[in-house]
């Protein structure tokens, strides 16, 4: 299994980036059971969160509704809940390898759930020693 980053969904909708047209497909595998992928449920609040209200030309709060639900009820996206062990985790994580809190949750979750890969646009992961960033976007 693979964790999807926020930010990878979040392009994937997002039709003024161009980092659209690599992280499209990526999410569409993921969608359609062709990867075996994993999301935190931090995850969800954040590809709300932008999606509403931080990118240049935001989505309609329905339609992000509808997107964040379809994202629940997927049955070919494993869904990870945050516990406070992998909180109190985290934040050792997070402490320890200079990551953001955010980050070091799904990093803290990644480890519960043994997935080492997390496709992501967000270097910082690379910093973690236990997982493997994946990025699809070029350089």
């Amino acid at each position: 299994m693979i964790m999807l980053d926020s930010n990878i969904i979040i392009y994937a909708y997002n039709r003024d980036a161009p980092e659209r047209q690599y992280c499209l497909p990526v999410f569409k595998g993921a969608i359609l059971g062709e990867l075996d992928a994993g999301l935190s449920v931090l995850s969800l609040f954040e590809v709300y969160h932008v999606l509403a209200q931080r990118i240049q030309r935001p989505l309609p709060e329905p339609q992000v509704s509808q997107i964040v639900l379809d994202l629940v009820l997927s049955r070919n996206i494993r869904k990870f809940e945050i516990t406070e062990s992998l909180f109190i985790e985290a934040i050792s994580i997070a402490e320890e390898y200079s990551i953001k809190i955010n980050d070091a949750l799904i990093a803290s979750t990644m480890r519960s759930v043994g997935c080492e890969e997390i496709y992501s646009h967000d270097a910082d992961f690379d910093r973690v020693e236990f997982l493997r960033r994946l990025d699809p976007i070029p350089l």
